[in-house]
Formats: C-alpha cells, sequence, structure tokens
C-alpha cells in the first residue's frame, strides 16, 4: 500500500451518515493529511461533515459514524494515531459536529475506548472501537485504567 490522496467516501442511509477516512501509511500510525498528501482530505472532511450539521433541523437526525483503519485510540497491538485524531478534532469543531461513534480496525485486537468531550458547552460520550479481529493473530490488549 502507497501513501495516496482521495481514498474517501461518504455513505447516506435512512437512520445514519458514514464518512469512511483514508489513514493512508500501511505500519505507521495513520493520518488524513500532512506533507506528502496535501490537506485535500481533511479539506473534504469539514465540508462534509458541514453538510451533515447543516443538514440536521428540529432533532432530525441521523446517527454520524466515521471509520477509518488506523485507530484514533489503541493500547494494545498498533500505537493510537494522535495526529489523525487532532485532524478528526479539528475538522469537527469547524463544521459544529461531532460524531457519535468511531470505528477503527488495525490492531488484532477489540478494543473499546469512551472519550468524554466537552463540545458546544455540552458533556459528550463518544466510543471509539478497535475491531481488528479480523486478520493475523491476535494482539494483546494492555489493561485498562
Amino acid at each position: 500500500m502507497v501513501s495516496q490522496p482521495g481514498v474517501y467516501w461518504l455513505l447516506n442511509a435512512p437512520f445514519v451518515d458514514i464518512i469512511g477516512l483514508y489513514s493512508n501509511i500501511g505500519e505507521g500510525p495513520g493520518f488524513i493529511s500532512g506533507n506528502s498528501i496535501g490537506k485535500k482530505q481533511k479539506d473534504w472532511l469539514t465540508r462534509t461533515l458541514t453538510r451533515i450539521n447543516n443538514s440536521r433541523t428540529n432533532n432530525n437526525r441521523n446517527a454520524l459514524i466515521v471509520a477509518v483503519h488506523h485507530p484514533p485510540f489503541s493500547n494494545g497491538g498498533h500505537s493510537s494515531s494522535i495526529d489523525m485524531l487532532a485532524d478528526m478534532d479539528e475538522a469537527c469543531k469547524l463544521a459544529g459536529i461531532m460524531p457519535d461513534v468511531v470505528l477503527a480496525a488495525h490492531a488484532h485486537n477489540y478494543q473499546r475506548f469512551t472519550r468524554d468531550v466537552v463540545f458546544k458547552d455540552k458533556n459528550v460520550q463518544i466510543p471509539y472501537i478497535v475491531a481488528g479481529t479480523g486478520g493475523r493473530g491476535i494482539s494483546p490488549v494492555s489493561p485498562g485504567d
């Protein structure tokens, strides 16, 4: 797999909007923008999140799922993608919307993190799920705290 821009998408379904991001490199922590690929995907993410936020009216809203290969949070098998998480957070802040859940893989195990975020003066809990158990052997996970 090589680093390539442009492999990202949006799926609108009756009750859910799913954004698929391409986190690029094979083994590193993953990223959605950077010197080698530019900012096209991050800019697209901000525009897409803004359109989704603008489409929400009178409590008529779909769930918002963001799916990406490299995990923003990981405690075993592979490291967290801190720079990618910062890019995602910035896009969400600019668009005025946060995901309801973030799905990832890459680490060959199952992990679930609940992230507490203050957003628009409200406490929001966002589950981050790593479900990378469909590939090679299982990687150990460090005990949670």
